[in-house]
């Protein structure tokens, strides 16, 4: 069972912090407060960095305005240069569709946080969350269906037919569908046309 927090006043961390000068052993002081010895470790610095400003809101430092600015623009900062750590790596993959994108994503899901890729690729969480879980669009469930009526295609015709006219044949079957996206879904699963040579008969002159 895990010990409750302990909130120490500003009063108990000044007077910890004076009665540490005068002790050759911060752990025995330490024991007698009812305290680790990392707070004492911690207070002390603390203390003796900025003695009139120090233990403020429950031990947190206050902030000057100008220290107040120089954090955020070292977040800033941070934020800036996690982006171009995210670019740089998963540019390429930015060229080949959201799937690579999400790949990528898990990838490095421990080093980057997930929602500042997404924000940085383009891409939103909850389709990155559901590629995880396997759930398929409806547009890659008619690429699969449309895959599957251009092999037939390809094979009625002994491997002949092009993206061409196996889109004539598909739309003679009244599957609306355009030639450039056969042809692209052709080019992923590698189907191409098999090249027939024609052979021309010629007479020899006497």
């Amino acid at each position: 069972m895990s010990q409750e927090r302990r909130n120490f006043d500003k009063e108990f961390k000044l007077m910890t912090v004076e009665l540490s000068k005068s002790r050759e052993s911060i752990q025995e002081l330490a024991k007698e407060l009812g305290i680790r010895a990392e707070l004492i470790y911690r207070w002390r610095p603390e203390y003796l960095e900025k003695p009139e400003g120090s233990f403020t809101g429950h031990g947190k430092p206050r902030h000057t305005p100008e220290e107040a600015e120089i954090a955020r623009l070292k977040k800033q900062l941070r934020d800036v240069e996690m982006e171009r750590d995210i670019l740089k790596k998963g540019h390429q993959h930015l060229l080949q569709g959201r799937r690579e994108i999400y790949r990528f994503i898990a990838c490095q899901s421990s080093r980057f946080p997930v929602d500042k890729m997404c924000e940085v690729l383009k891409v939103s969480r909850s389709g990155y969350y559901s590629s995880l879980k396997g759930t398929v669009s409806k547009r890659a469930k008619e690429n699969q269906e449309l895959l599957s009526l251009i092999k037939q295609e390809h094979k009625k015709s002994r491997q002949r037919y092009g993206s061409p006219r196996i889109s004539q044949a598909l739309r003679a079957n009244q599957v609306q569908v355009s030639r450039p996206r056969v042809a692209r879904l052709m080019k992923q699963a590698q189907i191409k046309a098999r090249m027939v040579k024609r052979f021309r008969v010629s007479t020899d002159s006497k």
